[in-house]
């Protein structure tokens, strides 16, 4: 038994298929900083959004439900490919508050910081966006490292 990698997202910038999920700039730039070819990438981790659409504008009690619906999800996939442990990347600090409005996460969680519950490790990332003002500081290579 293997353990799961998930990326949780905000939402995708236009429609697209959920297997279109963190393609992109988003991938692109976790590879770039983990090593981890794109090829793997695409192949072994599995992307979701707390949206399946591009959302203008959203409440934090909306993004509090769709997280809950997501960790619902996870624990589906994870029974469904027979796995106890996953870790699971939330991607940005809205996805990460969203998390923690549900009670997923600590409340005082921070970029990297891990949580642990029930074979699910939960770590939170600046979203890896190529207009992420935090991947593009040169101030950052502790938190690149972690990757």
């Amino acid at each position: 038994m293997s353990r799961l990698l998930i990326l949780v997202g905000e939402c995708p910038p236009k429609p697209m298929p959920p297997e279109e999920f963190g393609s992109g700039r988003f991938g692109a730039t976790l590879c770039k900083h983990s090593g981890v070819p794109i090829e793997a990438y695409y192949r072994h981790a599995i992307r979701l959004n707390l949206f399946a659409f591009p959302v203008m504008a959203w409440t934090s009690l909306t993004a509090v439900v769709r997280a809950r619906r997501v960790a619902e999800t996870i624990e589906t996939i994870k029974a469904s490919r027979a796995a106890s442990d996953a870790t699971v990347i939330l991607c940005g600090k809205r996805v990460m508050a969203a998390f923690i409005g549900a009670g997923l996460i600590a409340p005082e969680s921070r970029f990297f910081d891990e949580t642990e519950t029930e074979g699910t490790k939960w770590i939170c990332f600046p979203h890896p966006s190529g207009l992420s003002r935090w991947w593009n500081d040169d101030n950052n290579q502790i938190g690149r490292a972690h990757v």
